[in-house]
């Protein structure tokens, strides 16, 4: 009996011990769930604050502050992802050496070129979404697979199969996911987990290579980390349509689709902080609540196309480093947005004829 009790007391002061480490030297923990589930309540909390502090960094709530952040000289942009007290944590979802985590000057340059040189221009992505939707007319992108099927697709002209895409999307939930755990957690009872996002990633780095890309690894993340996001923003723009025919409306007899899309990026942008440091401290641009100050923007949570400024940070655009998917995303969601509210017409005059021939 002593020696049970012994054990007993021995496993759960290990346990305490355990704990009091994780929560000391991972204290996001403490909060990630919360941020997780609804990121954009969240950080709506902090907007009184002129800053705070969150995942090891110290986050700007205003315009001006993430606008000084992300263009000066005097900084630079960590090497890391979310969470700069764990900087191997970025080794979980991507390669040392991704677009998003160098910070080497010339070898930045040349992964933004053959970034740059994968991404369709503007003729090549219309012609790519045309040739898609008219092979695929049965598709509903609004279904995530074959959403991300149609930017497979529309990044590398190229059909990829079902069962692909369920395995690139178990990688991304996956990765995510370890990302956030502890790595001596992670290390010691995930290694069924770790093994399997290993072995999709070499399969889809063969894959790639075997289509003749220079860098097939990043290749493979510039699909993963960026059809999420997109698929996101997408019906996130849906579900603002049917919220408001007014913006169907307007957009339709305006044309202002573009405008649409501009305030669907500024209210939903991703990533949503990006860290940087000064001087041995860690400073996150928060972009969400810079594109939600009203002392730029006007009733800002509001979804207005008459708006003066559309000047959002979403693409940390006036940045050296920029997102290189700006204008495709824009152009891409734009396309959606049309087609979506043509079918929609379409049908709505399908129906009324209907309704006529019966009556």
């Amino acid at each position: 009996m002593n020696y049970f009790f012994k054990v007993s007391l021995t496993l759960g002061s290990l346990i305490v011990i355990l704990t009091t480490y994780t929560l000391i030297e991972y204290p996001y923990l403490t909060v990630i769930g919360k941020y997780a589930k609804d990121p954009y309540s969240f950080l709506l909390e902090k907007r009184t604050s002129g800053s705070f502090d969150f995942l090891g960094t110290t986050h700007y709530s205003n315009y001006k502050d993430n606008l000084d952040l992300i263009t000066s000289s005097e900084i630079k942009k960590c090497p890391f992802y979310l969470t700069p007290d764990e900087p191997d944590n970025r080794n979980v979802l991507v390669s040392k050496d991704h677009i998003l985590f160098d910070n080497d000057k010339i070898k930045h340059q040349d992964q933004r070129e053959y970034v740059k040189n994968l991404v369709p221009d503007d003729a090549e992505l219309n012609n790519r979404l045309n040739i898609w939707f008219s092979n695929n007319i049965n598709k509903d992108i609004n279904k995530h697979e074959d959403f991300e099927k149609l930017i497979f697709f529309i990044l590398f002209a190229e059909k990829i199969e079902y069962s692909d895409i369920k395995l690139i999307m178990e990688y991304r939930a996956k990765a995510v996911k370890l990302l956030f755990i502890p790595p001596f957690i992670r290390n010691v009872f995930m290694g069924s987990d770790l093994d399997k996002i290993d072995s999709i990633k070499k399969r889809f780095i063969s894959k790639f290579s075997s289509l003749g890309y220079e860098k097939p690894h990043l290749t493979f993340e510039i699909f993963w980390f960026n059809a999420l996001p997109i698929y996101d923003l997408y019906m996130k723009s849906i579900r603002k349509l049917e919220e408001n025919p007014k913006i169907v409306e307007q957009i339709t007899n305006q044309s202002k689709e573009q405008e649409f899309i501009n305030e669907i990026f500024r209210l939903y942008p991703n990533p949503r902080s990006i860290p940087y440091q000064k001087e041995g401290n860690y400073f996150s641009a928060n972009l969400f609540l810079a594109n939600t100050d009203s002392t730029v923007f006007s009733n800002p949570l509001k979804i207005d196309l008459d708006r003066e400024n559309y000047n959002h940070l979403t693409f940390v655009s006036p940045s050296e480093r920029s997102c290189l998917g700006a204008d495709l995303t824009l152009n891409l969601l734009s396309y959606l947005i049309k087609k979506y509210i043509e079918n929609k017409d379409n049908n709505m005059e399908v129906q009324n004829y209907s309704i006529l021939q019966k009556s």
